[in-house]
């Protein structure tokens, strides 16, 4: 490309580009990951001393730690290829085929066939490309013409000291008491290229504010200013600033005691204790997104065409694409809006963990023992991404002009919006012979939106579209609307204020009983009872790349549930029995030396695992943002007749494996289009009925968020079950040369595990659940092929 390098990667085919959600991975023409080429060299330096003194019945322990944590990289974790990037698929026109030039093709194949037509003739979607800076003082931007290399250095800097005492109060009580003081630095970068918005937090929000109170969800807000971007930390214009303040008052006790109870024979011990953990650990990659390649130190630049542009077309007039003049470290301009930006809150401080037990544990016999545990976890204020840039369709009336369109009526706001602009292959918006209702009903690119009810997406199209006006939502300007009718912030694609909103929850009972080895034979068995709960906004990091999304931003208790790392029930055990045949044994004692050097000393063992399945969510089509258009949401069906958690069950079709026999999915009812010839032909959604044909999951109608939960308590996967063994033998050649023979067996009973991976412990599952799919209930992976291992070993 301009006689420059090219990269091409190869893949497997994916879903067609751009799809309704904009995931498709098919029309992406030659592709470079963001990482490649990548250098990285990530130093981690630590200097750390403990002292202990015995004092009479108490042992004191001190202690420091210095920890300076670092990472030099290159194109690493920026939010888009230094290169060009061309996305094929459908552009400003569809590919003119419809139900009615193609008959039969049916509604649910129509937008897949105009996005492979649009695939196969080689149209241009889209084309991005990223321009950055290395350096603060920079005045004009990097391209993929004079360098490739995005570079960044993260730093973050932490210490920590702790006093311990384990005191002997008496004979049989023994107590921990602990302080421990951590410090977790705010990372910065040593180019002094570490970018936060003016003012912090407050400018986030942009013109709409400065913070929730009179920013969020109000058309008319504008007591705020254009956000604007400052560099902060050591070597910047800033160096007494930061991402974040610093976070001073770490302080974590522990206590613990173990009381050996004097009035049993055998020992009978108590166990308790309590105590509190930070996690400060720094993502680099997440800092380099959110930090290093901040709005005004890089620029990415979407480019849509406004006509066809076939590959051919992609030559030195298209790309490198025009800036438009944006210059580095200058404000994002309102029609940008493709940018994603990302803030931490200003006093956002260190997670913290409370943990607790208490144990009992009683010898049975002289090699046997049992004990009983209750133990949790407690995690408080946990790094959440909290999104600020959700579309509006409540306050500025766009739902209500979104069900009048739907139902065949005519939206005065659409027409205030659409007067006097030209939609491609519909015509000129009038408001007579054409309204803006009707247009947005004949436009390829809308009608899907609104005959399957996904007014979020409707609003972001309208926020973001250049369409009929060459601007990223100019529709607004045209319709003397402010620029943040929809959105907080209209400079930025999306927003996402990095807090501390997070919390979970694990509460556990154990039962354990041990057996040391005696007679031949060693094992243990444990049983754990349990639930995990929490925010599913958490992520267990920070910053862009944990993006797991609120289910409603104006009501974040919402997210609250079972995390899909929930599992109630997990049984463990495992069995060594050395076998008693051989000389001097219980079988063939007396058996000649040959015979006990082929048949004794064989050991045996086994290991037995079955674990609860994972929690399921009833999703709905990757399109329907029927109330929110939060990319980062779980998107849940409404629960309207009985499901019971029986109605998952393991069966084999005809080439398929399905977990839902008595569920199929069907149509949905059309809604009551007014009698529009076209919103028919548009409507794909489906919905999930019973052996009776009756409705068990739908769609939510626009405006309302699902009513199942996400990780819906009570309906889960298959259970994990796994038995391996192994069987071993050591044969003395010599007194100092020996040969060991094992044969071990994964999976010995060769049962396969329906919808696990090769990590069935990731918290993933794999089955459709998705209502809008005509592959409904269909499980998609397994795991458990029996696997025999056989090796020998010779050692001297």
């Amino acid at each position: 490309m301009n006689n420059q390098f090219l990269y091409t990667a190869t893949g497997s085919l994916g879903a067609l580009s751009p799809n309704a959600a904009g995931t498709g991975t098919l029309g992406l023409y030659a592709g470079m990951n963001v990482s490649t080429p990548r250098i990285t060299i990530s130093p981690f330096n630590l200097f750390g001393d403990t002292l202990s003194w015995v004092h009479g019945s108490h042992q004191f322990q001190f202690g420091f730690e210095i920890d300076r944590t670092s990472s030099q990289s290159s194109n690493s974790g920026n939010t888009d290829t230094t290169r060009p990037s061309v996305t094929l698929g459908i552009g400003t026109v569809a590919p003119p085929i419809t139900t009615s030039t193609f008959a039969g093709i049916g509604a649910l194949n129509l937008s897949t066939a105009q996005a492979l037509l649009a695939n196969l003739a080689g149209s241009v979607a889209t084309i991005t490309e990223n321009f950055w800076v290395n350096s603060p003082t920079q005045t004009n931007w990097i391209n993929y013409l004079n360098d490739f290399f995005f570079y960044r250095t993260n730093v973050a800097n932490a210490w920590s000291g702790f006093v311990k005492d384990t005191w002997k109060a008496t004979r049989n009580l023994t107590v921990n008491l602990g302080l421990r003081y951590d410090f977790f630095g705010a990372p910065y970068m040593t180019q002094g290229l570490a970018g936060r918005t003016t003012g912090g937090q407050l400018g986030l929000f942009g013109i709409s504010g400065t913070n929730f109170a009179n920013a969020m969800w109000d058309p008319n807000a504008s007591s705020g200013a254009v956000t604007t971007m400052q560099f902060v930390g050591p070597n910047s214009p800033n160096p007494g600033l930061g991402v974040y303040n610093n976070y001073w008052k770490a302080l974590g006790p522990s206590v613990g005691i173990a009381y050996q109870m004097p009035w049993f024979k055998r020992s009978t011990v108590v166990r308790a204790g309590y105590g509190i953990n930070y996690i400060g650990n720094n993502d680099f990659l997440t800092i380099n997104t959110d930090t290093g390649s901040s709005p005004g130190q890089s620029l990415n630049v979407t480019y849509t065409p406004s006509s066809f542009l076939g590959l051919g077309g992609v030559n030195s007039s298209v790309v490198p694409l025009s800036t438009n003049g944006t210059q580095p470290f200058a404000p994002v301009s309102f029609t940008n809006r493709a940018t994603p930006i990302y803030g931490y809150a200003d006093n956002l401080r260190t997670p913290y963990v409370q943990s607790y037990n208490i144990s009992l544990q009683r010898e049975l016999t002289s090699t046997l023992t049992v004990d009983v545990n209750c133990i949790g976890n407690k995690g408080t204020e946990l790094y959440t991404n909290q999104p600020l840039n959700d579309p509006n369709i409540f306050e500025n009336g766009f739902l209500n002009a979104f069900n009048i369109t739907r139902a065949g009526g005519t939206a005065p706001l659409f027409d205030q919006l659409l007067d006097g602009i030209t939609i491609p292959g519909v015509g000129l918006v009038n408001g007579s012979t054409l309204t803006g209702s009707q247009a947005l009903r004949l436009y390829s690119v809308t009608n899907t939106f609104i005959a399957n009810g996904s007014v979020g997406a409707l609003a972001n199209f309208f926020n973001t579209t250049p369409t009929g006006t060459g601007a990223n939502g100019g529709l607004l300007t045209h319709a003397n609307l402010p620029q943040n009718f929809f959105v907080v912030n209209p400079q930025f694609s999306s927003v996402t204020l990095v807090n501390n909103n997070g919390n979970s929850m694990y509460n556990a009972f154990q039962a354990h009983i041990a057996k040391r080895f005696s007679h031949g034979v060693t094992g243990q068995f444990s049983y754990t009872f349990s639930k995990d709960i929490g925010d599913q906004s958490y992520g267990g990091g920070y910053g862009g790349s944990s993006v797991y999304g609120y289910r409603d931003p104006r009501d974040l208790a919402l997210s609250k549930g079972i995390l899909n790392i929930d599992r109630p029930n997990l049984f463990q055990g495992n069995v060594s029995y050395e076998l008693p045949i051989g000389q001097k044994r219980a079988v063939l004692g007396n058996a000649p030396h040959w015979v006990d050097s082929i048949v004794g000393g064989w050991l045996v063992s086994s290991f037995f695992v079955w674990q609860s399945g994972v929690p399921l969510t009833f999703t709905t089509g990757s399109s329907d943002y029927s109330f929110t258009y939060n990319t980062g949401e779980t998107q849940t069906a409404n629960l309207v007749g009985p499901l019971s958690g029986s109605a998952g069950q393991v069966t084999k079709g005809n080439g398929f494996v399905q977990y839902f026999p008595s569920l199929s999915v069907v149509s949905a009812p059309q809604p009551n289009f007014g009698g529009d010839p076209t919103l028919p032909g548009r409507f794909t959604n489906l919905q999930v009925v019973n052996s009776q044909g009756q409705p068990v999951l739908v769609n939510p109608v626009p405006g309302t968020i699902g009513n199942t939960a996400v990780n819906l308590p009570g309906f889960r996967s298959p259970g994990l079950l796994g038995l391996n063994a192994s069987a071993s033998k050591v044969f003395q050649l010599t007194e100092h040369k020996s040969i060991t023979v094992r044969a071990d067996a994964i999976n010995l009973l060769n049962s396969p595990q329906f919808g696990y991976s090769s990590n069935p412990n990731s918290g993933g599952f794999g089955i459709n659940t998705n209502i809008d799919s005509t592959s409904f209930g269909r499980i998609t992976s397994a795991a458990g092929s029996r696997l025999i291992t056989f090796y020998a070993r010779f050692d001297f």
